[in-house]
């Protein structure tokens, strides 16, 4: 049982990683629709790839968090 709790906790991360990749893209062409200028659109296009990006690495992020926290507490 918690095995299979466990893929499907991985399976759901994967739809909400693939959720955000299409909520991106999303953004840009909707970005690009309505201003149909080049700056906004790169622009917008360098927040989705830095967003999508996060929401991919989380572990890798969140193990930088944790060990900057233990680096900066009073011993």
């Amino acid at each position: 049982m918690i095995d299979f709790l466990s893929n499907m906790i991985g399976d759901v991360s994967d739809v909400i990683t693939a959720a955000i990749a299409a909520a991106a893209a999303v953004y840009v062409a909707s970005v690009w629709w309505k201003t149909k200028a080049l700056v906004p659109t790169m622009t917008a296009i360098i927040l989705a790839a830095v967003v999508v990006w996060a929401a991919g690495n989380v572990d890798v992020l969140e193990g930088r968090v944790a060990a900057d926290s233990t680096d900066w507490m009073a011993p």
